[in-house]
């Protein structure tokens, strides 16, 4: 799958926000909100558009439709929980990218569902690869 032309902008406009906002710091993304040039409100309310900001924002490559496997099915929220900490995940947590299901662990009451998404750079709490806009495939 390819990012769509708004995907594209909201990694654009990242991009721009941090050009402009790089001097202020830690306020950067709370200055650039507030700039009708550098985010939209849409990206608050869509995590994909979201993730395409911050990859834009942070000066890392486009996220890349990837297919990967997790034990159990895609939360209907569209992210995963992190209960140890109480706070959701930034995507769904994958138990591996791609074919690759050498290692990981076996988890009993949870079927192996394979899953597409975009791939952003956040890590899990447990270091694992997250996904953004996932679906079962």
């Amino acid at each position: 799958m390819t990012p769509t032309t708004n995907m594209l902008t909201a990694y654009a406009m990242g991009q721009r926000a941090a050009d402009r906002y790089s001097d202020e710091g830690c306020f950067a993304r709370e200055h650039a909100m507030y700039d009708d040039d550098c985010w939209s409100d849409a990206f608050g309310c869509d995590d994909v558009l979201h993730a395409f900001w911050d990859a834009g924002f942070a000066g890392r490559s486009l996220p890349q439709w990837t297919r990967a496997w997790r034990y159990g099915n895609v939360p209907a929220c569209g992210y995963s929980y992190n209960y140890a900490d109480n706070r959701p995940e930034p995507g769904v947590s994958c138990a591996g990218i791609g074919d690759d299901r050498c290692g990981g662990l076996m988890v009993a009451d949870r079927a192996v569902v394979e899953i597409a998404g975009w791939l952003i750079a956040d890590k899990g709490s447990d270091g694992e690869p997250l996904l953004v806009g996932a679906v079962t495939i």
